[in-house]
């Protein structure tokens, strides 16, 4: 047992938010190449009792107040750089995706190498 294990718990970040702490997420140690996991961690602290919308806040707002970029980033206001995504579900939710990304207002293409290679061997033979 680590004291990281003691009274660890899943509804912690629901537990801090109730409390007046704002949450953000993050993978420790040397993990940063995991990013892609943030929506992930943010929703199981939804599921675990924190609110939606807090869940939200900590992969957009939170974290651009913590690093000091809020007056540019983190939250859709007149302007703000416009960085926006379009889901087609729930961000929360690792089963929905990302229909569309503009960054600094300009629409970025949706291809990636997994798509192109899906679109590759998903061909019928």
């Amino acid at each position: 047992s680590t004291f990281d294990q003691i009274g660890a718990t899943l509804e912690n970040a629901a537990r801090l938010r109730a409390a007046g702490v704002e949450v953000s997420f993050a993978q420790s140690g040397d993990a940063s190449h995991n990013a892609r996991k943030q929506r992930q961690l943010a929703g199981n602290a939804v599921a675990n009792g924190l609110p939606w919308e807090a869940g939200l806040a900590g992969l957009t707002r939170v974290p651009a107040e913590i690093f000091g970029v809020a007056d540019r980033i983190g939250s859709i206001a007149v302007g703000k750089q416009a960085d926006l995504v379009l889901w087609e579900g729930d961000p929360l939710d690792v089963a929905h995706y990302a229909e569309q990304v503009w960054l600094g207002g300009r629409d970025m293409p949706m291809r990636s190498r997994q798509t192109e290679l899906r679109e590759r061997y998903m061909q019928p033979a």
